[in-house]
């Protein structure tokens, strides 16, 4: 099996249980989950529960490898431009409580794709439909959704024609922006469909039967689900925790049979007791810097000053301790060997994009200061903004705050801010500089690299980075199907952002994680993997 790489921005949770059985699960996360319609879907988390509710035409098991799922058989035109979904007739919708509603058919998947592209619905994964034909037109505004080349061929049947050959697109379809959408239930429910456990339908492993997005989710065993026979978990509760040291004690208590470490001192605690399994992730996690004219790091010198002087190893050390790797690159290594046969995209780029350069710093910190008439460092105020719910967020902030005032005497403004107003805030470009982490959706480059479009400021590009080099290159690399001209063009594109200051390399995320003897936790560095891959061999 091919295996296929997918990420969803930061994926932060606890398994926890209250005894040593595998029928019940209590998971204690950080993040909250903020819908359950596909279409406003935009946190990891969230994306962490459509694995388990939802069944799309690929699925990714255990071992990380891309499986059927939905789909009985998928076939891919000559020239690699139409697919071609056969769906499996045994596949049902199910309410709250385990019902039979209705089959999935190829309708709920013709209908959701449109939904997905529909400027109305303003999704903020439309983006990810622009590789099918006609989605950019649509997303535009020049085009209605019924022009998507999505196509009803029969009941259980359903094709899909790209706008430009995507090795990776097999990966896309077990991505959750993905899934099907049931016609029936969202007809009924409308604006309130994704909202309650009520107004969803399921058809995953698992059924939602409680759903306070404040925070109690419980998940119960599907019944209906095709491979229901190999599912070990009964019944599964989200439960909302910020506090990282208290989810640990919940481990060290007994109460909880994982936990994810975030906290360096709890990482050392766990390394002296050798209760840690490092887990190294493909998340990236970088600065952004607004590019925007209304944003004072609109300037570039000021930008490329605050990227050389940006000292990643002593601020990761601060914040994090060992757990996770400093980088200086955007794009992490191995992920395109699945889709372009065991070819490393990071063979082409570079590890070492930007340094951190005290006097290339200071070079252009005295350039900006006398374009801006500036004569004592003190004077110049960057607004760093933050998530007070972020595990780690307001802490980095505070670090990055420090080392640029030690080192080069600049005032950095921390703005803190809880998590659905912190994502408002950058949203609308009201920030100079954040922290953004970020997975691949699927296994190429342009899952990063599409993100800084200037079609995509005001969606994905907070940065507000408008460079019609970098789109014009982009538009040329994205469709070009020489993996080796691919690549040095999406490396270029890699090394551009850098170098244009609107994205600095911080880190690597590793989740290192303690686990009750007995229990197995599926893990894929890029996946959000369902949960019916939790097994149990007792102690």
């Amino acid at each position: 099996m091919k295996r296929i790489f997918i990420a969803i921005f930061s994926l932060v949770l606890i398994l926890s249980g209250c005894s040593s059985e595998a029928s019940s699960f209590t998971y204690l996360v950080n993040q909250a989950v903020e819908t359950m319609d596909p279409v406003d879907a935009s946190y990891s988390q969230t994306f962490q529960l459509f694995a388990d509710i939802y069944l799309g035409p690929n699925q990714i098991n255990q071992d990380g490898d891309l499986v059927l799922g939905n789909a009985e058989s998928i076939d891919v035109s000559d020239d690699q431009l139409t697919y071609t979904i056969h769906l499996r007739d045994d596949v049902y919708w199910v309410n709250n409580n385990g019902e039979q509603m209705a089959p999935v058919t190829a309708q709920d998947y013709v209908n959701g794709y449109k939904r997905m592209v529909d400027p109305t619905e303003a999704s903020i994964f439309s983006y990810i439909f622009e590789v099918i034909d006609g989605a950019n037109e649509i997303i535009s505004g020049d085009a209605t959704p019924d022009t998507l080349a999505v196509d009803l061929v029969d009941d259980y049947t359903f094709t899909i024609t790209l706008d430009y050959v995507a090795p990776y697109f097999e990966s896309m379809l077990a991505f959750g922006s993905f899934v099907p959408q049931p016609t029936e239930a969202i007809s009924e429910y409308g604006e309130d469909y994704g909202l309650t456990a009520e107004t969803t339908w399921y058809n995953g492993a698992y059924y939602v039967s409680e759903y306070d997005p404040e925070y109690i989710i419980t998940l119960e065993k599907n019944p209906l689900y095709i491979n229901s026979d190999n599912v070990q978990l009964e019944k599964i509760d989200f439960r909302l925790n910020e506090d990282s040291s208290s989810r640990y004690n919940a481990f060290l208590n007994g109460e909880a049979d994982y936990g994810e470490i975030t906290t360096p001192e709890d990482y050392a605690l766990g390394i002296e007791e050798g209760q840690v399994n490092d887990k190294m992730t493909s998340y990236s996690y970088y600065a952004v810097l607004n590019a925007a004219d209304s944003a004072v790091t609109s300037n570039k010198d000021l930008r490329m000053a605050l990227a050389y002087g940006f000292d990643r190893q002593t601020i990761t050390e601060g914040v994090y301790g060992d757990i996770n790797k400093p980088i200086e690159y955007i794009i992490p290594a191995d992920l395109t060997t699945s889709s372009y046969g065991g070819v490393d995209y990071h063979d082409y780029s570079s590890d070492s994009l930007i340094t951190y350069d005290p006097d290339k710093a200071n070079e252009y910190f005295d350039k900006y200061m006398e374009e801006a008439g500036i004569s004592d460092r003190s004077d110049i105020s960057i607004e760093l903004l933050a998530s007070a719910d972020a595990t780690g967020n307001s802490k980095f902030a505070e670090v990055v705050q420090s080392s640029y005032l030690q080192n080069f005497g600049i005032n950095i403004e921390l703005t803190v801010q809880p998590f659905e107003q912190f994502l408002a805030s950058k949203k609308s470009g009201a920030f100079d500089m954040y922290l953004q982490s970020w997975g691949p959706d699927y296994a190429d480059p342009s899952t990063y690299l599409s993100l800084w479009q200037s079609s995509q400021i005001g969606s994905q590009n907070y940065a507000g980075y408008n460079n019609p080099e970098y789109d014009e290159l982009y538009n040329k690399a994205v469709v070009e199907t020489d993996t080796d001209t691919r690549f040095e063009e999406f490396a270029q594109l890699e090394k551009m952002i850098v170098d244009d200051g609107v994205a600095i390399p911080f880190f690597q995320l590793n989740s290192p994680y303690v686990i009750t003897d007995g229990y197995t936790m599926p893990f894929d560095s890029f996946n959000s993997i369902s949960h019916e891959y939790i097994t149990y061999q007792g102690e």
